[in-house]
């Protein structure tokens, strides 16, 4: 039995049509990013509006935002 090479697969990958499966799984991986990444999103947009009026350094509004990915990652 001979395996098939990378080139192959390769090649494989690239002449497969894009079927419904392919589509569902596409729109489900974004979905799935935005519902992830949202409250990034929102923390930095508040950071942006809410930092001049809160007189936040710069050292400080990089320790919220650092927070909360270290938070995402210890969460996990």
């Amino acid at each position: 039995m001979q395996g098939q090479t990378s080139d192959d697969l390769l090649a494989l990958f690239d002449t497969a049509p894009l079927n419904r499966r392919y589509w569902v799984s596409f729109i489900l991986l974004s979905a799935l990013f935005i519902v992830e990444f949202f409250d990034f999103l929102v923390v930095g947009y508040l950071l942006a509006v809410l930092a001049p009026q809160w007189h936040l350094t710069f050292g400080q509004s990089a320790v919220m935002l650092y927070s909360g990915g270290v938070g995402a990652i210890l969460g996990a």
